[in-house]
């Protein structure tokens, strides 16, 4: 036998994780977006000599990768709370996941927050490893 009031409890629980997790996201971004923004104006100063620059650009491969890392985790968790939603959502006979907009455009052609983020860091990454391989 379902208990309904548990997973009532359960999906509001997973609902709340979930807008954690997307919260998340933002204020990984922003962080992210400060120290690379640091790195890029110190890293192109001239006052700094070729070993520092060397330095920074290690840095700011090493922060890229670590922020890319945090945000495939925490996409991890939501999309693994969405589908746990999901299966509620049948028993329950709630449809707030089930019919969310997947045949859009954007949709279709993959271009998902989570895809849109993993181009970033990986733009950056390889600018951060052009910029290595330039000061070596």
């Amino acid at each position: 036998m379902v208990d309904v009031e548990s997973l009532k409890v359960e999906y509001k629980e997973l609902c709340e994780n979930m807008r954690h997790y997307a919260d998340m996201r933002f204020k990984l971004l922003t962080l992210f977006s400060v120290f690379t923004g640091f790195l890029l104006t110190v890293s192109f100063s001239s006052q700094f000599t070729f070993n520092s620059k060397t330095v920074l650009n290690i840095g700011g491969l090493i922060i890229t990768a670590a922020f890319w890392i945090m945000e495939e985790r925490y996409s991890d968790y939501w999309h693994a709370f969405r589908k746990r939603a999901e299966k509620i959502e049948e028993i329950l006979d709630l449809r707030q996941y089930h019919d969310r907009p997947t045949k859009t455009f954007l949709a279709k052609l993959r271009l998902t927050a989570t895809n849109a983020t993993r181009f970033l860091y990986s733009t950056l990454l390889i600018f951060w490893v052009f910029r290595l391989l330039k000061c070596l």
